[in-house]
């Protein structure tokens, strides 16, 4: 296997993986079941962590999936495929700007069956993000206000 063709299985793995992780976190913020059922889903996912804990990277360094030139974020908390936090957020770049799509599911909750206003913020923050890179002016947020209802 190339290298290309490696990079790009290992990719897909993360995404699988950190699509399993979400549903596993959006069932935890939704499950009633008894403290005897939620033990023992605590006891396998600590036996699966030795495997990862393997070979991990220092926190200066990039990921090995990531294409930072490229726009590959695999573990961006935002659109990353492979962050368990990251919401679906769906971002398309037009003629006109970026226009992204979100439904939040109750793990981004805040007030009781109401999307948290930070992670508002923080999707508000990504989006801004793709728009100033699709006018060919890529950049960070350096202030963002927000007032909520």
């Amino acid at each position: 296997m190339g290298e290309a063709e490696e990079l790009a299985e290992r990719r897909a793995a993360v995404a699988e993986l950190g699509a399993e992780l979400r549903t596993l976190a959006d069932l935890l913020t939704r499950t009633e079941v008894g403290a005897d059922v939620l033990r023992a889903s605590a006891r396998q996912l600590r036996e699966l962590a030795p495997a990862l804990h393997e070979r991990v990277r220092g926190i200066a360094q990039p990921s090995s999936v990531d294409d930072l030139m490229g726009g590959v974020r695999m573990f961006n908390p935002v659109i990353g495929a492979g962050n368990v936090i990251a919401p679906p957020l769906r971002i398309e770049i037009g003629p006109d700007g970026a226009e992204g799509w979100c439904t939040l599911g109750q793990i981004y909750e805040g007030p009781p069956m109401y999307g948290h206003g930070g992670v508002s913020a923080m999707l508000i923050d990504q989006l801004l993000g793709h728009a100033a890179a699709a006018s060919g002016n890529p950049g960070v947020t350096t202030d963002l206000s927000v007032r909520y209802r």
